[in-house]
């Protein structure tokens, strides 16, 4: 992609995605498996050209939709559910996992937006994604 297109797709992901809708994201919005639009999607495959954090597990966004709903037992470090599956360290319920995760993103936005980048670093987010956030909502005019 030429950097005409890079920025247009920059565009793209700011109307989908604008900080009041963050603010107001559901789980179903956050990740639903298949769903090109949900927020997952977008920031890992969609932005791909802009940045890629793809190749590891799902887990690094902390929760996660399962395309692969077969059985699985918990672990130390992990919760599965037929629908969800999210990092023990984030929640013990999907919802206050999501919430967790939902606030963690909020306040690197809010980082990059006042240009605190000492702050993403101590933001509870796997530090690819946390990055992959703030590059996507990184004041384009200061680059």
């Amino acid at each position: 992609m030429n950097s005409n297109e890079l920025y247009q797709l920059w565009d793209e992901f700011l109307e989908s995605w604008p900080v009041q809708r963050v603010e107001a994201m559901t789980l179903e919005e956050y990740t639903k498996a298949g769903d090109p639009d949900s927020f997952m999607n977008w920031v890992e495959f969609r932005t791909k050209p802009l940045a890629t954090i793809s190749g590891t597990s799902s887990f690094i966004f902390g929760i996660y939709s399962r395309k692969d709903q077969t059985a699985k037992s918990n672990t130390k470090n992990n919760i599965y559910e037929d629908q969800y599956a999210w990092r023990v360290a984030y929640g013990r319920t999907k919802e206050s996992a999501f919430q967790h995760v939902k606030t963690q993103i909020l306040a690197v936005i809010k980082a990059i937006q006042n240009n605190d980048l000492h702050k993403i670093e101590e933001i509870d987010l796997i530090k690819t994604v946390k990055w992959k956030i703030a590059f996507l909502y990184q004041d384009r005019n200061n680059l």
